[in-house]
Order: structure tokens, then C-alpha cells, then sequence
């Protein structure tokens, strides 16, 4: 391959990894191996597909020399973020987002997925000061409204848990697994007719998910609508019959609705 041949099978492999071509991309990356094994950006390339096939171990490795020749360069020190969060090595992966956040204080990806990095280490408090500042970077990004929603409820912060899931929902009004949390954090702050409303939102989006029909029938229950809450509770026991938390609460409506056979059984 002539250097221009280089450079467009670069782009190419690029290219296919971004439409989820990953064996077309892998090719192409061993071909350009063979040609050049220096090329910048072919190892940048290879921590990529490593990447998508899973392989957090080899895609670090990969990753790592393509920084030790652009130790500032932002992709590939994501990337490497990344692969270590895959391996579940969250030190170094910590020391990759921070490195990120002082070389790109913008990079709104950064904050998120350092968030998500403490979210998954049980650093609550941490992970509300780094989502905070994915949600100020980027105001459009529901995933990070939705995980800081989470840290927020964790810590009993009710009502800005409250905010963020309903700003969750502001930007994308499809995402079922925020109106069941925001129906949930109402619920605690003892507004249970605006939770029915909400839990009914996530059943509509997500019928069969089981948890969003556990969170209506409590709603349902906590405002006074025992026989709606049976009617939940069942249905959760039809998706998941070994879900004991509805079996005991649809007991205790049977009871309160004086079905005590029922209740009974």
C-alpha cells in the first residue's frame, strides 16, 4: 500500500467500526499491520475493535501505545477510560476520566462515565458531584440526569432525586425506567397521586417489565385504590412468579379489602 492507500484504509476501518462492522474493521487493522505496524492511529484502532468484541485486557494494551506516542490525545485516553471500567479496574480508570476532565473540561462524556464509575464503587457522594457536572456540561443527556436521579435517591436526597428524574423524562419523554424511579421517589415523599400517574407511564412504555408493575400496585395502594393494586400486584406474579415482595403485598390489600381467604392462600 502507497501512504495515501494507508491513510483510506484507515478511515475505512474507522468507518466500519462506527456502522458495528467489527470483522471488517479487524481486517483491515491486520492488514495495515502487516503494511506499516508504526501508522498512527492503527494501535488507537485495534484498543477500538478490541473494544467491541469485549476484550477490555487486549483493548488496554493496544491503547496504551497509542498513547505512549500522543499522550495528550483525548480519544484514546477515553478508550482507555473505558477499557479499564470494562475490566473493572476502576483505579486506573478513575486516573483516566480525571486526566480527561484536566485535558478536556468540557468533555461531558468524561463526567458521565466517571459518575457511572463511583455509582458502580458505591461512592455516592462522589458520583453526585461528577454527574452534576455531566448534566451542567451537557443539559440534553438523559442517561446522566437518570444515574445522578439514582446517586441522589441512594443518598435519601428526595427531592432533587425527584428533579432529575423528571428532567430525565424532560429530555427523553420514552425512558419507562425514570417514571418508575420518579414514581417511586413520589411515593416517599408521600405524593402518591401524582406516583399512580407516573408508574402507570412506565407500565405503558415497558409492559413487560415486572418492576414497573410492582411500583404501580404500591402506588396504587399507597392511594387508597386497593383493588387497582391487587390487579398490579398480579399482574408483576404473571411476569415473575417468584417476585415474594407482591405476593406479600397483594396479601395484605386482599386482607385490607376483607378477602381474608384470599389473603389466606
Amino acid at each position: 500500500m502507497r501512504k495515501l492507500d494507508l491513510a483510506q484504509a484507515l478511515a475505512e476501518a474507522f468507518g466500519h467500526l462506527e456502522a458495528n462492522r467489527v470483522g471488517e474493521a479487524k481486517r483491515l487493522a491486520r492488514d495495515l499491520e502487516r503494511a506499516q505496524p508504526s501508522l498512527p492511529g492503527l494501535r488507537y484502532l485495534q484498543g477500538l475493535v478490541a473494544m467491541a468484541e469485549g476484550d477490555g485486557r487486549k483493548a488496554a494494551q493496544s491503547l496504551a501505545k497509542a498513547l505512549a506516542q500522543t499522550p495528550d490525545a483525548v480519544p484514546p485516553l477515553l478508550a482507555m477510560a473505558r477499557a479499564q471500567a470494562l475490566q473493572q479496574r476502576h483505579g486506573p480508570a478513575e486516573m483516566a476520566y480525571l486526566r480527561l476532565i484536566a485535558l478536556s473540561p468540557a468533555l461531558a462524556e468524561a463526567y458521565d462515565e466517571l459518575g457511572a464509575l463511583y455509582l458502580a464503587c458505591g461512592r455516592m457522594e462522589a458520583a453526585v458531584g461528577s454527574l452534576d457536572r455531566a448534566t451542567t456540561v451537557r443539559p440534553k443527556g438523559a442517561g446522566a440526569w437518570y444515574r445522578l436521579g439514582i446517586a441522589q435517591r441512594s443518598l435519601g436526597h428526595w427531592e432533587a432525586a425527584a428533579r432529575s428524574f423528571a428532567q430525565t423524562i424532560a429530555v427523553d419523554d420514552k425512558h419507562a425506567k425514570a417514571y418508575a424511579s420518579l414514581a417511586g421517589v413520589l411515593r416517599r415523599l408521600k405524593r402518591a397521586s401524582e406516583s399512580v400517574g407516573v408508574a402507570r407511564q412506565a407500565v405503558r412504555l415497558e409492559p413487560a417489565e415486572a418492576s414497573h408493575w410492582l411500583e404501580l400496585g404500591q402506588a396504587e395502594r399507597e392511594g387508597g385504590d386497593l383493588d387497582a393494586a391487587v390487579a398490579a400486584f398480579r399482574e408483576v406474579m404473571r411476569l415473575a412468579s417468584d417476585d415474594i415482595e407482591a405476593l406479600w403485598l397483594s396479601a395484605e390489600c386482599l386482607n385490607a379489602l376483607g378477602r381474608q381467604d384470599d389473603a389466606v392462600a
